[in-house]
């Protein structure tokens, strides 16, 4: 069967049969397909939030900016401390090492999916106080503004 010719009916975060499901977050993860999966739940507080952020942001941030150490395009991440641009620990390190070497320095923002990552906490992390970072990143990257936060998470 082709994908296009499949029903709709299959239980999933897309909906049941006529494109809506009634199914909570936490019954969808209980489903025998879905054993073994990981979920990466970030830090909705990290105390490095107070310490490691810059005063002042950048106007813009450009994801298409290159690392200041190797001049990578690619996969690269922008330290919220002092706003370099470096690569991935999948191209070169350089954010590792920045991170290591600099104290204070250790929450960085992806280019490629705009999450925080904070080195001290060794953990991803999702804070209102992000969402300037975020929304300058999320600008460049989609040229319109982030979506609002939800105020509502609820995992039945």
């Amino acid at each position: 069967m082709s994908d296009a010719s499949k029903s709709n009916d299959e239980p999933g975060c897309s909906g049941a049969a006529g494109g809506s499901s009634n199914m909570s977050l936490k019954d969808y993860l209980a489903l025998p397909e879905n054993q073994g999966a990981s979920l990466v739940v970030p830090l909705s507080w990290c105390p490095h939030l107070e310490t490691a952020l810059a005063k002042e942001l950048p106007k813009e941030i450009s994801v298409n900016a290159p690392c200041v150490e190797c001049e990578n395009r690619g996969e690269n991440w922008i330290c919220l401390a002092c706003n370099s641009v470096h690569c991935s620990r999948y191209v070169d390190e350089h954010m590792v090492v920045h991170a290591t070497e600099n104290d204070g320095h250790c929450m960085c923002l992806s280019f490629a999916d705009l999450s925080v990552w904070c080195y001290a906490c060794d953990s991803y992390v999702d804070h209102e106080l992000l969402d300037r970072a975020k929304n300058l990143a999320h600008t460049d990257k989609f040229n319109e503004p982030m979506p609002a936060r939800s105020t509502v998470l609820e995992m039945k």
